[in-house]
């Protein structure tokens, strides 16, 4: 999941151009999370909750 939060990330600046060049600045001026970053973090939370919930469940007295 960090990769693909990072990949979004890095290429989030030019996702809607056409840049086919590997030169380019990783992290640079205008590298922000977008909205994949976002749905990639609620799926990851959503996915923990459920094992933990069943972890308890299986723990309980």
């Amino acid at each position: 999941m960090f990769g693909a939060i990072i990949g979004d990330i890095v290429v989030g600046v030019v996702e809607f151009n056409i840049y086919r060049s590997k030169d380019f600045e990783l992290f640079g001026d205008g590298c922000l999370a977008t909205d994949d970053s976002i749905m990639t973090l609620a799926v990851a939370k959503a996915i923990n909750r459920k094992a933990i919930n069943r972890m308890a469940r299986k723990c309980a007295p």
